[in-house]
């Protein structure tokens, strides 16, 4: 299984800092998973879109044997190993994914751009909002089996062990959903509230529906790397050592990172089970059709796949 890291802070700022941040500043915008889980923010308006900036850990450690931070305005600071506010910005090996990608561009600062894994990032629309909640409440959304992982702490929590909380995985309308209770990154539990992409406020202890969506990758093939292009989590604490001193695979980030992170972000296959195929053709092609449009290469690659159309 491909070894998720963070980049280093000479892969940023450094005499061989990676090609991409020869054409692009380091700063980078949180998902609205990862500022519902705590993650600390900065609002802006571009082109009539909200965007939120914020902080991303890298795995470098810096002065008083802190952690290397990169914060919203692209620079570089040093924190403090217990925060939970900081974001999470992973990266890959992009040889061990690159026979699973989809979507690849040429974005326009020249960045070769690829889709790979899924996680949950957005959240619904407004009204979509209201009626999810609704199902979900009347118990009428279905459950795809698949959950995600992250921690469940606040900022100032004074238990300093990682404590995971799921996040289940609903299915509406072909679409994927998790529900998040929304953790403010200070607090102001009640007062504190912030604005989503949907343009919708929220408050701390809200619930929002957000959509699991494909991850966007920037690649460096040079390096061999490819980069979440946004902060896709938060609310993970680094680590609860005294001081860091640059051991990244021995902190709890690491654990975290390649116990979950990489588990939850693997498409989860749904397979035809032809041992209840029954009916006339058309209802054959129509499961057919089915699987396609939940993974598209499955009838290339999977044996059941194949079976199904041998059987036909």
């Amino acid at each position: 299984m491909n070894e998720v890291t963070l980049l280093s802070r000479e892969q940023i700022f450094g005499n061989n800092k990676l090609d991409i941040f020869n054409k692009i500043e380091p700063k980078a915008f949180l998902t609205d998973f990862a500022i519902l889980l705590g993650g600390s923010t900065f609002g802006t308006m571009k082109y009539n879109i909200f965007y939120n900036r914020g902080d991303y850990w890298t795995k470098s450690n810096i002065f008083n044997n802190n952690v290397c931070v990169i914060n919203l305005y692209g620079c570089n600071i040093d924190n403090f190993l217990c925060d939970y506010t900081r974001g999470i910005r992973p990266a890959l090996s992009y040889t061990n994914i690159k026979d699973n990608i989809s979507n690849e561009i040429i974005n326009k600062n020249g960045i070769k751009e690829v889709e790979y894994g899924e996680y949950p990032q957005y959240a619904a629309k407004k009204v979509l909002q209201e009626e999810l909640e609704e199902l979900y409440k009347s118990n009428k959304l279905n459950k795809t089996g698949k959950t995600y992982t992250t921690g469940s702490k606040k900022y100032y929590g004074n238990n300093k062990d990682f404590l995971p909380q799921e996040h289940i995985e609903y299915e509406y309308n072909n679409k994927k959903y998790v529900r998040v209770k929304a953790t403010s990154h200070i607090d102001y539990s009640g007062v504190f509230k912030f604005k989503l992409s949907n343009y919708k406020e929220y408050f701390e202890g809200d619930y929002v529906w957000v959509e699991v969506s494909k991850v966007r990758w920037l690649v460096d093939e040079e390096n061999d790397i490819a980069l979440s292009k946004n902060i896709l989590v938060a609310g993970i604490q680094f680590d609860n050592k005294e001081e860091y001193t640059g051991d990244f695979e021995n902190t709890n980030m690491y654990k975290f990172l390649n116990t979950y992170f990489i588990k939850d972000i693997q498409i989860q296959e749904k397979y035809i089970d032809i041992s209840k195929i029954s009916g006339t053709y058309e209802e054959a092609m129509a499961l057919i059709e089915e699987a396609k449009r939940r993974h598209n290469e499955i009838l290339d690659k999977s044996i059941i796949g194949k079976t199904l159309i041998k059987h036909l």
